[in-house]
């Protein structure tokens, strides 16, 4: 999965959760790019991906 600051910028607006509803048990590789982490709503959704992502294999910034 992909994912650019204008997907989290689509997030930070509401408060991101400890964990997602569902887990992301097929997703193997995350890609975030173009993420400004000094934004700490942008880290927190982030942070909530990965939690809900137990087989995550792979992270790419």
């Amino acid at each position: 999965m992909h994912l650019d600051s204008s997907f989290l910028e689509s997030f930070a607006a509401s408060n991101a959760p400890e964990r997602l509803p569902s887990t992301l048990n097929q997703l193997k590789v995350l890609a975030l790019s173009d993420v400004c982490y000094s934004n700490l709503d942008y880290v927190s959704w982030a942070l909530c991906l990965l939690k809900s992502s137990p087989n995550l294999h792979k992270l790419q910034g």
